[in-house]
C-alpha cells in the first residue's frame, strides 16, 4: 500500500489531457478600457485579494455585494465568478450568462476559463484552451497569465508546466506564488528550495499568503508542524477568515501538541483567539508559541484552544458551508457527537452545496466501511445492506454529484453490495457496471474483477469482455498520464506491470467463458511473462492452466499464491476446489496440499534470501521517544539482529499482518541476540495506547513520524532488517501473508553472519 499525506494544496496537478473540446474564440475581442473608476478598482483587489488568500467563500460574497455597486466592472465580475468556482458554487453557468450579456468581453474569456478549470467534467479538456484565448484577448494581461500557470498546474503535463515557469517564471508575485505551488507537488523537491522560493515570494509581495501557506504545506508533509506553525499564523494575519488556513493551523495544532512532540509539557494556559473578529482590528494575531503552549497543557486545554478556534471560525463565516465542514473534520475523533452536529447542519441549511455532496459521499463510505467489515469478519446483516443499497440508489437518482470521481465511487460500492449479494438480478449487475466504465478514473482493476463477475455470474459475456477491453484502454491512457506528470518510472512502471496482471487475465479469464480459448491464450500471455503475479492473476492462470489439462501447472501456480498476501483464502479456495474436481472428494487434501508446499518451499526460501542488497545501506540515525516510556538510539540495537516494522492504524495491511508479527517478536522475546520493534509513522499518536490496548498487542512501538518521512519510507508497511553493524541487509515492502515463516528465515541468515559483537552500554535518554 502506498501512502502520502492527505494534505495537499486544491492546486493540486492532475493529468494531463488532449487540447481538443469546448469552443475558443480566436479573434482577439477588444481590450479592456484604459481606464476605470478608482473605486471600481479597489473593489476589484479586494475580492483578488480574497481569492489569491485563499478565502473563497468569503470573495465570492464580497464580490456579489461589490456588484451591486460597480456593475459595470467586467473584471470585478470575473474575479467574483472564480470565487465562486472555489467555493463550489455554479460558476460555469454564471460565465456563460457574463459571456451571453459581454458577447466577445476579454473578462467574460477570463471567467469563463477560470470556471472551466475547476469543473469537475469538463475542466480537463476545456480549460487549457480556454485559458490561453483568455491570454490573447486579454493581450497577456498578468490575471490572464497567472490563470493559464494554474491551468497548467491543474491540468497540463508537469513537463509542460515546467517549460512555462522556465519561461515566464518570477516576473510576478503572482506567478512566483503559483511556482511555489508547482514545485511542493514535485517528490524531488528539498527544503532548501521550497524555502528559498518562499523567501523570494514573499521578498516580491509580503502580503502573498501563498508564500507561507504552500511552503506550510510542503512541511506538514514532511511531519513538520512545529516550523509549519508559525507560516500559518503569518498567513492567517493576510487572510483572517480562510478556512483552508485554519484547518492546516489546527492540524498543525494538533499534531505539535502530541504526547510525542510535546517536549517537557511545561506549559501555561493561553486564552487566544485565532481568528480576527473585525477585519479592522489591529490587535496583533497571537504566536505560533502562545498557541502551542496553550495546547500542550494538557488534552483539556487542547480541546478548549481547537473549541475556541471553531467557534471564532464559525462566528466569521456562519454561511459558509466550508467553515462546518472544516469544524465537523476537526472532531471527527475528538468529538464525534460535534462531527455529526456539524454534518447534520451542512445538509440541512446547504442541501444543494458541493459540501453537501461531499458529506453524503462520506456517510455512505462510512456505512460501506462496516459493510465490509462485517464480509470480513462473516458476521453479515442484511437489514444494515439494504439500507446502504437504498441510500446509494436515493443518491444516484435524486442527487447525483456532479463530480465524475464521486459518481464512480457509489457504482464501485453498488457493485460490492451486488457482488455479495447473488440474488441480484443479472441485468442489475450490467447496469451498473456499463454506469461506472461511463466515469472511472483510476480503479481501473476493480472494474476488470467487475467485468469477470459479470461474464461469469450473468449471461452478458459479450458486454463483460466490452467493459474489459474498455478499461484497458483507459488503464492504459492513465499510465501515460502519469508518465507525462513525470512520477517516477519505478512507480508508474510498478503500476503498469500491475496493472497489465490484473486486467490482462480477467479478458483471459472472460474470453475462456466464451469459450475462445486459443484468444485467452493470448491474453494470458503477457502476464505468464511478468516477474510477480497477484493472487487473483494466479487464480485465473491456473485455471487456464485446468482448462488445457495442465494440472500440475495449476497446482504450482494456486501454491505460489498461497504465500502472497491475500493470497491464502482465494487460492486456497481455488486449489482445493481443483483437488476435488480431480478426485471426486476431498479425502487427502490436506496430506496433497501439504506435499506441494514443501516441495515448493526451499525454492520459497531460496527467493527471499535472494531480496538481500548487494551492497548493505546504513540505517538512517534516530533517536527516538518509545510509547509511554523514554526515548532509544538507533545506535543501542548495535551488537543485535534487528527488525524494524513502520506502520500506521489507518494502513490496512499494517494491521492485518499485526498479530502475526506479534507472534514474531513473542518467539524471539527471550532472545538477546533479536530486536523486533516497531516504528508508528502517525503524525498524532495520543489515540495509540487506546488503539493497541482494545487488540491486546504489546508490541514495543517507537514514535517516528517525522523520521520515517525525511527518510523516504512511502510505502507500509514497510520492513527493515539490520545486521549486528547496524547495516540494512533485507528490506520488505507491503504486508506478508507467510510472515513468521519468512522474516525468520530473514533473522536466522543474519544471525548466522557472523558471530555476536559486544554491544555497546548505552544510556536511554529521556524522551522529548
Amino acid at each position: 500500500m502506498i501512502w502520502t499525506a492527505g494534505l495537499a494544496l486544491l492546486l493540486s496537478a492532475a493529468a494531463g489531457c488532449e487540447r481538443r473540446g469546448g469552443p475558443v474564440i480566436l479573434a482577439r475581442a477588444q481590450a479592456p478600457a484604459a481606464t476605470e473608476d478608482p473605486a471600481a478598482t479597489a473593489a476589484v483587489e479586494q475580492v483578488r485579494r480574497g481569492y489569491l488568500g485563499r478565502d473563497w467563500w468569503g470573495c465570492a460574497q464580497d464580490g456579489a455585494a461589490l456588484r451591486a455597486k460597480y456593475p459595470d466592472s467586467a473584471r470585478l465580475q470575473a474575479w467574483t465568478i472564480l470565487c465562486v468556482a472555489r467555493s463550489g458554487g455554479g460558476a460555469l453557468a454564471q460565465a456563460e450568462a457574463m459571456l451571453a450579456e459581454r458577447p466577445g468581453d476579454p473578462w467574460a474569456l477570463f471567467a469563463r476559463a477560470g470556471a472551466l478549470l475547476d469543473h469537475p467534467s469538463r475542466g480537463k479538456l476545456e480549460a487549457i484552451p480556454a485559458a490561453r484565448a483568455a491570454m490573447a484577448a486579454l493581450d497577456e494581461h498578468p490575471d490572464a497569465v497567472w490563470q493559464l500557470g494554474r491551468a497548467l498546474i491543474v491540468h497540463a503535463p508537469r513537463i509542460e508546466t515546467a517549460q512555462f515557469f522556465a519561461g515566464r517564471g518570477g516576473t510576478t508575485p503572482d506567478l512566483l506564488a503559483l511556482e511555489l505551488a508547482f514545485l511542493i507537488q514535485s517528490a524531488e523537491a528539498t527544503e532548501a528550495q521550497v524555502l528559498e522560493l518562499a523567501a523570494k515570494t514573499r521578498a516580491a509581495d509580503p502580503n502573498n499568503v501563498d508564500a507561507d501557506y504552500a511552503a506550510a504545506v510542503w512541511l506538514m508533509n514532511r511531519r513538520r508542524a512545529d516550523q509549519a506553525g508559525p507560516l500559518l499564523v503569518r498567513a492567517l494575519e493576510q487572510s483572517p477568515h480562510a478556512t483552508a488556513l485554519h484547518t492546516q493551523l489546527w492540524e498543525a495544532l494538533l499534531q505539535a501538541s502530541d504526547p510525542a512532540a510535546a517536549g517537557d509539557g511545561k506549559a501555561t494556559a493561553v486564552d487566544v483567539p485565532l481568528v480576527r473578529e473585525r477585519d479592522d482590528d489591529a490587535d496583533p494575531s497571537p504566536s505560533w508559541e502562545a498557541l502551542l503552549q496553550a495546547s500542550r497543557r494538557g488534552p483539556e486545554a487542547r480541546r478548549a484552544t481547537l473549541d475556541a478556534a471553531v467557534a471564532s471560525l464559525l462566528r466569521a463565516r456562519p454561511d459558509s458551508p466550508g467553515a462546518f465542514k472544516a469544524a465537523a473534520d476537526v472532531y471527527e475523533t475528538l468529538a464525534p457527537e460535534l462531527h455529526a452536529k456539524y454534518e447534520a447542519e451542512i445538509l440541512e441549511r446547504f442541501p444543494d452545496s458541493h459540501t453537501a455532496e461531499w458529506i453524503r459521499l462520506e456517510q455512505i463510505g462510512r456505512l460501506t466501511r462496516a459493510h465490509h467489515e462485517r464480509q470480513t469478519k462473516n458476521t453479515p446483516d442484511p437489514a444494515a445492506d439494504a439500507l446502504l443499497a437504498a441510500q446509494i440508489e436515493a443518491l444516484l437518482r435524486e442527487r447525483p454529484p456532479a463530480d465524475p470521481f464521486q459518481r464512480a465511487v457509489l457504482y464501485m460500492e453498488r457493485y460490492f453490495l451486488l457482488r455479495d449479494d447473488p440474488k441480484d438480478a443479472p441485468e442489475v449487475l450490467l447496469s451498473t457496471v456499463q454506469a461506472w466504465i461511463e466515469v472511472e478514473p483510476r480503479n481501473f482493476h476493480v472494474l476488470g474483477d467487475a467485468a469477470l463477475e459479470l461474464a461469469e455470474r450473468t449471461p452478458y459475456k459479450r458486454e463483460a469482455e466490452a467493459v474489459l477491453r474498455r478499461a484497458i484502454t483507459q488503464a492504459e491512457a492513465m499510465l501515460r498520464e502519469d508518465r507525462a506528470q513525470g512520477l517516477p518510472q519505478e512507480f508508474v512502471d510498478e503500476n503498469a506491470n500491475w496493472l497489465q496482471g490484473q486486467l490482462s487475465s480477467a479478458l483471459g479469464s472472460v474470453l475462456l467463458a466464451q469459450g475462445r480459448r486459443d484468444e485467452a491464450r493470448e491474453a494470458f500471455a503477457p502476464v505468464q511473462a511478468l516477474k510477480q503475479k497477484s493472487p487473483q492473476a494466479l487464480v485465473r492462470l491456473a485455471a487456464f492452466a485446468e482448462a488445457e489439462g495442465r494440472i500440475a501447472d495449476a497446482e504450482q501456480l494456486l501454491i505460489e499464491g498461497l504465500a502472497l498476501w491475500d493470497g491464502e483464502k482465494s487460492c486456497e479456495e481455488a486449489l482445493r476446489a481443483l483437488y476435488r474436481r480431480q478426485h471426486g472428494n476431498e479425502r487427502g487434501y490436506a496430506r496433497h496440499r501439504t506435499r506441494l508446499e514443501d516441495a515448493a518451499r526451499a525454492q520459497r526460501r531460496a527467493q527471499v534470501l535472494a531480496t538481500a542488497l548487494a551492497e548493505p545501506k546504513p540505517l538512517p540515525p534516530f533517536e527516538l521517544p518509545r510509547l509511554g516510556d523514554e526515548a532509544l538510539r538507533s545506535e543501542a540495537l548495535r551488537g543485535r539482529v534487528a527488525v524494524l516494522n513502520l506502520w500506521t492504524t489507518w494502513c490496512g495491511p499494517c494491521v492485518a499482518e499485526m498479530p502475526a508479527l506479534q507472534q514474531l517478536a513473542d518467539a524471539y522475546a527471550k532472545d538477546p541476540d533479536v530486536a523486533i520493534l516497531t516504528i508508528n509513522a502517525e503524525p498524532r499518536t495520543d489515540e495509540l495506547p487506546a488503539w493497541l490496548a482494545e487488540r491486546k498487542v504489546h508490541l514495543e512501538v517507537l514514535l517516528g513520524a517525522r523520521w520515517t518521512t525525511d527518510n523516504g519510507y512511502n510505502t507500509l508497511p514497510m520492513t527493515l532488517f539490520l545486521d549486528r553493524e547496524g547495516q540494512i541487509v533485507f528490506s520488505h515492502e507491503g504486508a506478508s501473508e507467510r510472515l513468521v515463516e519468512e522474516f525468520t528465515w530473514r533473522i536466522e541468515a543474519l544471525r548466522a553472519k557472523g558471530s555476536p559483537t559486544p554491544r555497546p552500554q548505552i544510556k536511554r535518554t529521556a524522551s522529548g
